[in-house]
């Protein structure tokens, strides 16, 4: 009963490591010399504030019709749009409304992909660390993520979600 097996051997990549430096600027490691224990005080976060900025990114909203508009937009879109504007020249107006129909269907497609992306994107944002336990003035306080400043010692435990800008 010679059944016949076709076992492939595993094949690796090669792959190189990289050594990731946990080293700091002289000048920024300094400014980040912050007691374990202690924390940063009241007045040292009211200038790193001022210093540093609040910690958020800002987001720019666009104009969902721009938005929109800009589906019409781009090498491909151009071509369909020179065949749509030709159709109508030369009076075929058959393959015009097709044209011109696919060019509105494709933007529709297109816009209402992106903004079920662009929701998918915004729940995601607020499964992210909204508050953070930190050290400040020797007491563990906790605040909102956008408050924190370099030089915070933020305590963390077991399953917490915790700021990704946080080292």
């Amino acid at each position: 009963m010679g059944e016949k097996t076709d076992e492939k051997e595993a094949q690796f990549e090669d792959h190189q490591h990289v050594e990731v430096s946990e080293e700091l600027p002289p000048e920024l490691e300094a400014l980040l010399q912050t007691e374990p224990l202690k924390g940063l005080t009241d007045a040292e976060v009211v200038e790193r504030t001022e210093r540093f900025g609040k910690n958020e990114i800002s987001e720019k909203k666009t104009n969902p019709i721009l938005k929109f508009l800009s589906y019409f937009t781009g090498a491909i879109a151009y071509l369909i749009e020179l065949a749509f504007i030709l159709s109508g020249v030369v009076e075929d107006w058959i393959d015009f409304g097709i044209i011109g129909g696919l060019l509105v269907i494709n933007a529709l497609i297109g816009f209402i992909e992106e903004s079920k992306a662009d929701a998918a994107l915004d729940a995601l944002k607020n499964t992210l660390a909204l508050k953070s336990r930190v050290f400040r003035d020797g007491r563990l306080q906790e605040i909102e993520s956008s408050g924190l400043v370099p030089g915070d010692i933020v305590a963390v435990r077991l399953g917490d979600i915790i700021p990704a800008d946080g080292r």
